[in-house]
């Protein structure tokens, strides 16, 4: 049987939630996290994914990778690279379309990765920790993802999830996963024919810090409008610590860390512990052994000072987001605020969402938790093989749909607006074109332009593209006319793509009365017309041969973890070997077989701690496989 799975995506760590037994469980990691670091780590034999590349980041900063979230179809020479190169370590290089990979050293020479498979490798890693747990196929996945996610970063992470073997994938953004959860679990939500509660949900998180205002009945969810604002989120306090510690530092121990990327580093990882200690305390130190030329630094920090440095961060930037957001809502006030996401634990950020909202805050959600548990949630909801209580949930778009097309008619425009800004979706509408033959239409983000030359120019920003043939214009077009009426049913589904689910040649229906029926004009349709789905993804021709590559890192990490599994049990054998002889094993052997046993484990253990320290997977275990069965052997004298 197949369970939905729900992904909370988050730039600093990620969580897995599996709809079953009439709720849903958040899944424990390799060592018993609720949560797993976004990491992804190189080294000689083998990559670090999770947790063991957060244990091993330190020691190895410049190859690995962090703020994948943030990573993901980031493009080089715009204001979001520019925010966040100052948090990488690893080497930056240039992919086509400018879009930004890492070069690592990983197996022994220099190699180059893009965003999308360093999300698609660490995709692959919880979805291994999900297989581990529920023993089945994984069939529907909903994953989690900011609310500031663009066209291009949706596609991308599409492409990643087609390279970790994740099918069925819908994407919903963290607001509306914990809208959607809040409105599954809140037992004294008003009828439908009563006034909606209204609920405003905060978010902020280690990047950005985001606000939606959602109406809620029984069995029904309406986002009314969300805005964010990146910049504003637990690591940008984080460097206002390090960096305030950077200057005392300079002063006190005459050591620069901004020199050294792996003590800048270092310091950045206590700033974040001290940010946690300084939300529940008045004070808190700051001590780290040998950060640079062995020295040992120390300083204290208090709540007051800690406030001075992130109030510059935090006021303008988050007045703003809470004023657009209810004003883009049209509500005067709400009935609760839920806080969601670490930073809305710090108490000035608290204090000021409560003072700019004049609203009592309310924590009745896991704060950690809640957006993964609605991913898991709407997960099940599409899903065949889990019966969920009924709900409807729609989201609201933040800009216009608009469809283009070539092909034509001479004189006339090629472009429609389809659906408008704070339409509702998921949609679905019918839509009426002119062409003048076969021809390419392409769904756009943004507000709709007129295209000079070809729909080529559309290149970015698409929701869809496709190929709409089987138009005859000697048949279809009318008598001294030069164009033929099209319609269009076009759909805007959860993960905002845009899907044409059918076309026809239409002509004017004589039979009706001049204008319009219904708010559409009175075509008929004649002919049912072919639609292609072509790809609009950049990387959609490497797509094949980096699932590939992944296939073959996955089974070389495989390789590493049962080598040195096998190590591990040929060294216990050693050891379990040697005492048994003098043991229990002492009266069952003469003295020949002692001799010769004692030799062997002797000398297996001077070849494991000597050439066999890097040995394969194969010589470990002929080594281990005599062992056991001298053991074995012996075992059946007893």
């Amino acid at each position: 049987m197949s369970f939905p799975v729900g992904i909370d995506f988050g730039n600093m760590h990620s969580v897995i939630a599996v709809a079953r037994n009439n709720g849903v469980d958040v899944l424990i990691n390799d060592v018993s996290n609720r949560s797993t670091p976004s990491i992804v780590g190189f080294g000689e034999k083998q990559r670090y994914i999770g947790e063991d590349g957060k244990t091993k980041q330190i020691s190895n900063v410049l190859n690995t990778v962090d703020n994948l979230q943030t990573l993901l179809a980031l493009r080089f020479n715009t204001p979001d690279f520019d925010r966040e190169k100052k948090y990488m370590n690893e080497t930056l290089i240039k992919f086509p379309n400018d879009f930004v990979g890492v070069e690592v050293n990983y197996a022994g020479r220099l190699q180059q990765f893009s965003s999308t498979q360093l999300v698609a490798t660490y995709l692959n890693h919880l979805k291994i920790m999900a297989l581990n747990d529920i023993k089945s196929e994984i069939k529907d996945v909903c994953i989690s993802i900011p609310v500031w996610y663009n066209e291009e970063r949706r596609v991308a992470l599409m492409d990643a999830c087609k390279i970790a073997g994740l099918a069925e994938v819908t994407l919903v953004d963290c607001l509306t996963a914990a809208a959607v959860f809040y409105g599954l679990t809140k037992p004294d939500l008003p009828e439908l024919k009563q006034k909606a509660k209204v609920v405003g949900f905060v978010d902020s998180g280690h990047t950005t810090t985001s606000f939606a205002i959602a109406s809620f009945h029984q069995g029904k969810v309406k986002i009314l409008s969300s805005d964010f604002v990146k910049g504003l989120g637990g690591r940008d306090f984080d460097r206002a610590i390090t960096e305030y510690v950077a200057d005392l530092f300079i002063e006190k121990y005459k050591i620069d860390i901004r020199q050294n990327k792996k003590a800048y580093f270092r310091v950045m990882t206590q700033a974040e512990k001290l940010k946690k200690v300084l939300s529940v305390n008045k004070s808190g130190q700051l001590n780290i052994e040998c950060l640079m030329n062995d020295i040992d630094v120390s300083t204290e920090l208090t709540r007051e000072k800690f406030e001075e440095l992130i109030t510059p961060i935090v006021v303008k930037k988050l007045e703003q987001c809470i004023a657009l957001t209810f004003k883009r809502a049209r509500v005067e006030s709400l009935d609760s605020i839920e806080l969601l996401g670490g930073s809305t634990r710090i108490p000035l950020v608290k204090n000021l969402i409560e003072e700019r909202t004049g609203i009592k805050l309310s924590s009745t959600l896991n704060q950690d938790e809640a957006a993964v548990k609605g991913a898991a949630l709407i997960a099940a909801k599409y899903s065949s093989t889990i019966a969920l209580k009924p709900i409807k949930f729609k989201n609201v778009l933040a800009q216009n749909i608009s469809l283009y097309w070539d092909k034509p008619v001479p004189g006339r425009h090629n472009s429609v607006e389809l659906f408008s800004k704070v339409t509702h979706y998921p949609v679905i509408k019918s839509i009426f074109i002119e062409v003048s033959s076969d021809f390419i239409l392409a769904a756009h983000n943004g507000k709709r332009h007129n295209v000079k030359e070809s729909i080529s120019e559309i290149n970015h920003n698409l929701l869809g593209s496709w190929k709409i043939s089987g138009i005859d214009p000697k048949k279809h077009m009318a008598k001294k006319s030069e164009k033929i009426h099209v319609e269009l049913i076009v759909s805007c589904d959860v993960s905002k793509f845009v899907h044409v689910e059918d076309v026809y040649v239409t002509v004017k229906d004589s039979s009706k009365s001049d204008g319009k029926e219904n708010g559409l004009p009175n075509y008929r349709r004649i002919e049912h017309l072919n639609v292609e789905t072509l790809p609009i993804s950049p990387n959609h021709a490497n797509l094949t041969k980096w699932s590939q590559l992944e296939t073959v890192m996955v089974k070389q990490d495989q390789l590493v973890k049962d080598t040195e599994e096998t190590k591990n049990e040929l060294e216990s054998s050693i050891y379990s070997l040697r005492s048994k002889v003098e043991g229990v094993y002492s009266d069952l052997l003469d003295s020949k077989e002692k001799q010769y046993i004692l030799k062997l484990v002797d000398n297996t253990e001077n070849w494991l701690y000597d050439d066999g320290e890097d040995a394969t997977i194969e010589e470990y275990n002929s080594k281990y496989q005599k062992i056991k069965q001298i053991m074995n052997e012996i075992n059946t004298r007893q």
